[in-house]
């Protein structure tokens, strides 16, 4: 290992335990302390050099050069067939739209809108100099503020657009102007649905590759090492929004570190077929995830600083008992996993790809749809595809809605074709 890769393994070891000593010396004693930071020290310096030994590509040069061979003459294909003319890379059915509703541009339309832009960002210029001059008004989000003036200027945008096409201050141009807009509602649409396209196909080979990657390195962690410096992240994040337990915004936080170290145990032990004797180990794991999400009730209902100082306590103490391997007092909170449970589990993670397929077959006997198969073969398609992709993609994935969303409208344009 190069000497920065041993600078990042001693900073991130440095770190734990600086976070254990901020976050649980008052829950544990000073013996305590010592151990649990020793052993947060260990697992961060592993997940450090895991992480080190995983970002190395070179092992994948080999095989990314052939599956890049392999997909080159489809791209050429399909580049010359558009050079052609024969196939446009957008949408068909926006493409249809957009060519329907072209219009020409009206000669007033810069000028409004040229007005328009004039107009808001003297605006905003004067509101960011009232708030320089006045003293710090903390009441007031900038985050949601700037998405606050960007949907303005939208607004000030499609509304002079609107104007302009549907004849200035004369009026009477009102077809006009909605071909206009829908054809810049298309364009829009288009773009926003290629460019999602494009990241689900980057994010997927990003994750071959990763996950190409894990399977040819050596494992180094640990099998709980990633639940103990999760347990400490949410202890760290507990402990640092206690002054601000009144917020909604540090519930949250909590509430999410939570949450993700309930994960964590769940994924500590993973489900594999003929598991042999892990499935009461699994069942360990499951209760002490659940243990973990029972502790964002007192977090939501909290009326000062003392639950989340008693949520904290609770998780030094869950740290503690991971270390010695106690995991009678990991779940001695935790209800029993039953067959009742499992069968809960595995419903609501396979009900919503069975009701798609279940929509996916049904779909011919709806008149309306019946009245269109080459519209009930696109949905159709569009459903199965969506329904495969939300048992493939985690749960916690932030882009899985948008990204499902796209395909479908992508895949529906498509069987319109």
């Amino acid at each position: 290992m190069s000497e920065p890769s041993i600078e990042v393994v001693r900073a991130e070891a440095a770190r734990y335990r600086d976070r254990v000593t901020v976050s649980c010396a008052d829950a544990l004693t000073a013996e305590e302390t010592v151990r649990v930071r020793r052993e947060a020290a260990r697992a961060a310096a592993r997940r450090a050099i895991q992480e080190q030994a995983t970002q190395e590509w070179w092992p994948l040069t080999v095989p990314g050069c052939l599956l890049v061979a392999a997909a080159l003459p489809w791209i050429i294909r399909l580049m010359a067939v558009h050079g052609r003319d024969q196939v446009s890379l957008g949408i068909p059915w926006f493409n249809r739209v957009i060519a329907m509703h072209d219009v020409p541009t009206h000669h007033s339309v810069s000028l409004w809108l040229g007005f328009g832009i004039f107009v808001v960002a003297a605006g905003m210029l004067l509101w960011t100099q009232h708030l320089y001059a006045q003293p710090p008004v903390r009441s007031l989000h900038a985050g949601r503020m700037a998405l606050l003036h960007t949907l303005g200027l939208g607004l000030v945008t499609v509304s002079l657009t609107f104007f302009a096409y549907s004849g200035d201050v004369r009026g009477g141009q009102w077809p006009t102007a909605r071909d206009a807009l829908v054809r810049f509602a298309a364009q829009i649409a288009q773009a926003v649905l290629i460019t999602l396209g494009l990241a689900l196909l980057v994010a997927i080979w990003m994750s071959m590759c990763l996950g190409l990657i894990k399977w040819l390195v050596r494992p180094v962690l640990r099998p709980y090492d990633l639940l103990l410096l999760s347990l400490i992240d949410a202890c760290a994040v507990t402990h640092a929004h206690r002054g601000t337990w009144f917020r909604k915004r540090s519930r949250r936080a909590v509430e999410r570190a939570l949450e993700k170290a309930a994960r964590k145990a769940e994924a500590a032990l993973p489900a594999r077929p003929f598991a042999g004797g892990r499935g009461p180990a699994r069942a360990d794991t499951l209760r002490l995830a659940t243990v973990l999400r029972q502790h964002r009730t007192p977090i939501a209902r909290a009326g000062g600083p003392g639950s989340f100082d008693l949520v904290r306590q609770s998780l030094c103490a869950g740290v503690l008992a991971l270390i010695d391997d106690d995991w009678e007092t990991l779940t001695a909170a935790a209800p029993p996993v039953t067959a009742l449970s499992r069968l809960r589990r595995t419903t609501a993670a396979v009900w919503p790809p069975v009701v798609l397929l279940t929509a996916a077959v049904a779909l011919p006997w709806i008149p309306a749809v019946a009245q269109a198969p080459d519209v009930a073969s696109g949905v159709r398609v569009t459903l199965i595809i969506t329904a495969v992709l939300s048992l493939v993609l985690p749960r916690d994935s932030t882009a899985k809605t948008s990204i499902l969303d796209a395909l479908g409208k992508a895949m529906s344009g498509r069987s319109d074709k």
